[in-house]
């Protein structure tokens, strides 16, 4: 913005008024982004905190344990595709 100012105490009292402006609108975008950024830190925090703890609870675990959760993972995936191809099938059967 440029423009001609009468006097020093004008332009004085102009930039003051700049500067003012420009430090609101920095307290302003701060104050919008810092608590997102923190909680986005919080929530990557417990998010690893929370895989650190798995693995040293399956870690911990004999052999035989984690062959046998396996096992269970596998027969939930398969009963759950399962269903859903049985969903499937009678949603066309309904729709035909």
């Amino acid at each position: 913005m440029a423009r001609r100012l009468a006097n020093t105490e004008e332009e004085l009292r102009w930039m003051s008024q700049e500067v003012r402006g420009y430090v609101e609108a920095v307290l302003n975008s701060l104050a919008a982004n810092v608590p997102k950024a923190v909680v986005l830190c919080q929530v990557e925090k417990a998010k690893e905190d929370m895989l650190n703890q798995l693995y040293s609870s399956v870690s911990a675990q004999s052999t035989e344990r984690i062959e046998e959760l396996l096992q269970r993972i596998r027969m939930s995936n398969k009963g759950r595709n399962d269903s859903r191809n049985s969903h499937l099938f009678f949603q066309n059967l309904l729709a035909n």
